[in-house]
């Protein structure tokens, strides 16, 4: 078999592997409401069966969240995989990327007791900015999946010395140890790491897919430490002549 469909194949198995738990949460859940619907029918519910069917709702938005981001990814890792161009690089405000990830992701925050914070100076890259869309919303959705329930995410913009800037996620879960970050944002490394905490395996190969994104938006992704806490920053060529 070709590389190429040796490669398309292993994504394919990867991504259904992870598709299952969200498609069945939404699936569980959307039962539960329609035969609560039901009951409407004959009964007045309790305030406890409203919570009930409130908390279901929940649950089944975040896997379709989930699942959105899957068909997201699956779209830019296939187009990487054909070595397809993508958009060309333009003036991008990084706080704007930066709020627009956040909002997706406030329930799940929420859900978890995980405090979103965005902190740092006025700053903007020279990026695609759909790819570097992509890359934030794997990143932060890789964070809040391995930060510890009701501690916070810093989503952090900073100018570098290097005529750079860096979109950063840290985070208080697992830090990939030097020797394993290549592996962790590979295709094949997310698999063989899948069952080691250190190795932060996310859901539809969010590190692999924000490594994809980086690198499409001009970039790249770097994983690091910083006093014990997690960090995933994507560094872009900086843009200083925005207004």
């Amino acid at each position: 078999m070709p590389e190429l469909e040796v490669a398309i194949a292993e994504l394919l198995s990867l991504l259904a592997h992870d598709l299952k738990n969200p498609l069945a949460a939404t699936m569980t859940n959307v039962g539960f409401v329609e035969s609560f619907v039901r009951e409407l029918e004959t009964s007045t519910p309790t305030d406890d069966e409203i919570g009930e069917a409130r908390e279901a709702m929940l649950d089944a938005r975040l896997a379709c969240d989930a699942l959105q981001r899957f068909v997201s990814n699956l779209e830019v890792l296939s187009r990487d995989l054909a070595n397809l161009r993508g958009g060309e690089p333009a003036p991008v405000d990084l706080h704007a990327i930066a709020d627009e990830v956040v909002a997706r992701h406030l329930a799940a925050a929420e859900a978890r007791r995980i405090r979103i914070e965005v902190a740092g100076d006025a700053c903007w890259a020279h990026a695609d900015r759909d790819a570097l869309v992509r890359a934030a919303d794997n990143a932060l959705a890789n964070a809040l999946q391995h930060a510890p329930a009701g501690t916070r995410v810093l989503v952090e913009i900073a100018r570098r010395e290097d005529d750079q800037v860096s979109l950063s996620f840290v985070d208080s879960g697992a830090v990939v140890p030097p020797e394993l970050r290549a592996e962790a944002l590979s295709r094949d490394g997310q698999a063989r790491l899948k069952g080691r905490p250190e190795g932060r395996y996310g859901r539809g190969l969010a590190l692999y897919a924000a490594n994809v994104g980086a690198r499409r938006a001009g970039g790249r992704l770097e994983l690091g430490e910083r006093e014990g806490r997690s960090v995933m920053a994507v560094i872009l060529p900086r843009f200083d002549d925005a207004v």
